[in-house]
């Protein structure tokens, strides 16, 4: 998995207004996954829709498993 690549995106990302822009025009959790592999590419960072569903998942799981500790 490209987990770094898609880490890496992200930190972009958050850097950078003109990305998030562009995600904004997605009209739906698939066009939003195919804009992210098509930015992500035009930064070189490259990864597919389903590897970003699975970082997603990591990330979701990491979440709750940092507010499990916290309670």
């Amino acid at each position: 998995m490209s987990v770094e690549n898609i880490e890496r995106f992200y930190r972009i990302a958050l850097e950078n207004p003109e990305v998030v822009r562009g995600l904004q025009h997605a009209t739906s959790a698939e066009n939003f996954g195919t804009m992210a592999v098509q930015l992500g590419a035009a930064q070189g960072c490259q990864f597919t829709v389903e590897e970003i569903g699975e970082w997603v998942r990591m990330k979701s799981a990491s979440i709750s498993s940092e507010n499990s500790l916290a309670s």
